[in-house]
């Protein structure tokens, strides 16, 4: 399974959650992929580049 979401970051928020100023989009793909198997060979190889490899200690998103 996969999603696709935009990243949003900066913006700013009252004490009351109103937004204050609003976030920006951050620009390109970003893309979750949920397998319950590992990839195959081939599959690894279509996906090229766009796999994070290693994976990073601080993700800016995680499964819940």
């Amino acid at each position: 399974m996969s999603t696709r979401s935009v990243v949003y970051q900066g913006g700013t928020l009252d004490a009351a959650g109103n937004v204050v100023t609003a976030p920006t989009a951050v620009p390109g793909w970003h893309v979750n992929l949920r397998l319950q198997r590992e990839l195959a060979a081939g599959e690894l190889a279509a996906l090229g580049s766009i796999i994070v490899t290693p994976e990073p200690g601080t993700p800016y998103r995680v499964w819940a």
